[in-house]
């Protein structure tokens, strides 16, 4: 490993550019070192209550940095990285259904939060 690289653990996954918080963690979720299935699992396990489930659905988007730092720290992924993956703040969002561009998803197969 060069100087100056860091190194991360198991449970690290990059987050792709312009990726939304909902397909990341979705994708985190998913690989085979996390014990953990769910955003109900992850919340119970940091003391988050339902605030994971409401980002990962688009319910809100997060105003607690004490919250970010838990899943940042987790996840390994920068608070500043995570913020971008939420919708710009006091942006309108319809989370139901979670619309995808189909010609996009060709170049990119993720959700992305710009389309």
């Amino acid at each position: 490993m060069a100087d100056g690289e860091l190194q991360h653990s198991i449970l690290y996954l990059p987050p792709y550019e312009g990726e939304s918080i909902s397909h990341y963690l979705g994708r985190w979720f998913r690989q085979e070192a996390v014990s953990l299935s769910d955003s109900f699992s992850l919340s119970r396990k940091l003391k988050l209550g339902s605030v994971l489930w409401r980002w990962q659905h688009f319910y809100f988007n997060p105003s607690n940095h004490d919250l970010l730092l838990k899943i940042s720290t987790l996840t390994e992924v920068e608070v500043d990285r995570l913020l971008q993956m939420f919708p710009p703040e006091r942006e309108p969002i319809k989370p139901k259904p979670i619309r995808l561009c189909a010609a996009c998803y060709v170049e990119a197969p993720y959700h992305c939060m710009g389309w």
